[in-house]
């Protein structure tokens, strides 16, 4: 009886134990899940925060100081307050500072609901992948990063434009 007893009582200790366990795997799996769900809201979301009117790029090379490169322009129409931008990737790690400005004033805009914005990047052909790296992983040609109370979402552009070649004299 004596052994009956500590066999039941083993058998209900190592059951919770076991149960324990799998409720602190199960609440491990459904974190992992949130933030992948989160990462996707981060993409989905951008949609509902910022729209991309126009993004284009434009070959240069500046004549006799033989600098060439690359001007990337970005028209976002932004649809909330308070959105600040952080960085643009335009590959892995090539990273670069954002400083968007309004299209009718030319300045940065104290609100940023229901507005069209615009930056430009120049980045040289001798220009190396240096920068933080890319938290997301994506298909395009640019992600644009901004920020909402402190959270950050991703904006991917697919596609930019390519305008003719600009020769500086």
């Amino acid at each position: 009886m004596k052994h009956l007893v500590i066999l039941l009582f083993t058998a209900i200790c190592l059951g919770a134990c076991v149960g324990h366990g799998y409720k602190k795997d199960k609440e491990y799996s459904n974190k992992v899940r949130h933030r992948s769900n989160n990462m996707a809201n981060a993409e989905v979301a951008a949609h509902e925060h910022i729209d991309i009117l126009k993004a284009t790029k434009n070959p240069f090379q500046a004549g006799i100081v033989g600098n060439a490169g690359t001007t990337y322009s970005f028209d976002l129409y932004t649809k909330l307050d308070g959105i600040t931008f952080g960085k643009v990737w335009l590959g892995e790690r090539k990273t670069f500072a954002i400083n968007a400005v309004d299209v009718e004033t030319s300045l940065r805009p104290k609100s940023t609901k229901n507005r069209t914005l615009s930056f430009k990047i120049t980045d040289p052909n001798n220009n190396e992948a240096v920068g933080v790296k890319l938290p997301i992983q994506f298909q395009g040609e640019a992600v644009i990063q901004y920020i909402i109370n402190d959270q950050s979402f991703y904006l991917i552009v697919n596609n930019i434009e390519e305008l003719p070649i600009k020769i500086n004299d």
